[in-house]
């Protein structure tokens, strides 16, 4: 007898398919079938906003290649009628390859979030002084509200991974790391965790790898707990 393959949905914030943001994920989870569907697979560029005044931008890929920067709350509808049609597939779950929060961002199957699933990590390890780290400069105000709003104490900057010695000097006095960012090289994120002598929590990386764990156990009640702790009030 055949066993049926289990999907897992994967909602990208930009044109589907994303193979680079997918294939971490596909490594931990090489039984199960991925499907992605992205926010904005049925817009081109010049549907998307002119204003580059945003609450906190989001940067994504279009299927030319073209990144574009996009706001939250123009992209949390879209990805809600992406995770919609996701859950008509027989999916076990869902997961978000973003680090924005999607506060409004529901489904009925169990849906996990990087920034829920960061924000709940931490605050049970006790970890609540943290840098910050943001690939781009004016997501650095944004996204320390947010972490602040969801009761940590940051300090966000602007840096790439490989500026190790940036890092570790403004790494200095705080308790743990966050990569606020999806998409990070594995590579890049373990020699950082190698030069570091505190906790490096990579967004995607970690929520990754709570579904993959859930998945295989067959219980995915743990993301119910990560939007308890979730920072969106």
């Amino acid at each position: 007898m055949v066993q049926e393959v289990r999907r897992v949905g994967v909602l990208i914030i930009g044109h589907s398919p994303r193979p680079d943001l997918a294939a971490p994920l596909q490594k931990k989870l090489s039984h199960l079938e991925l499907i992605q569907v992205g926010a904005l697979d049925h817009l081109t560029a010049s549907d998307l906003p002119k204003s580059t005044i945003t609450r906190y931008p989001l940067s994504t890929r279009l299927r030319d290649g073209t990144v574009v920067q996009v706001e939250e709350l123009f992209l949390e509808p879209l990805l809600q009628k992406a995770l919609d049609a996701l859950e008509t597939q027989e999916i076990v779950a869902s997961i978000v390859l973003c680090a924005g929060s999607f506060c409004g961002l529901r489904g009925q199957k169990p849906l996990f979030k990087p920034f829920d699933i960061a924000t709940g990590t931490l605050a049970a390890l006790g970890i609540t002084r943290i840098a910050v780290i943001t690939p781009f400069e004016n997501q650095k105000r944004p996204t320390e509200k947010r972490w602040r709003a969801a009761g940590f104490d940051p300090t966000a900057f602007t840096a790439q991974l490989s500026e190790i010695d940036l890092i570790q000097k403004r790494c200095q006095g705080q308790t743990g790391v966050v990569l606020d960012f999806v998409g990070h090289s594995p590579n890049h994120v373990l020699r950082l965790r190698r030069k570091l002598t505190i906790p490096v929590v990579d967004l995607g990386d970690l929520a990754m790898s709570i579904l993959a764990q859930a998945v295989d156990r067959d219980s995915v009640e743990i993301s119910g707990q990560a939007r308890k702790n979730s920072g969106c009030g």
